[in-house]
């Protein structure tokens, strides 16, 4: 029983780390010009494939 709790567990952090990233990654930077956030999006979308 443990170790399904901790699956969840781990299933449920992995994907809440991937939800915080995924917001975080639609918010323009301080400093960030539109082509850096194009590329910074472009990069984690590709590397989520």
């Amino acid at each position: 029983m443990m170790s399904i709790f901790k699956s969840l567990l781990s299933d449920f952090k992995n994907t809440y780390k991937k939800y915080v990233k995924y917001i975080e990654m639609q918010i323009i930077k301080d400093n960030e010009i539109p082509t850096k956030w194009k590329n910074r999006i472009w990069n984690c979308l590709i590397a989520s494939v």
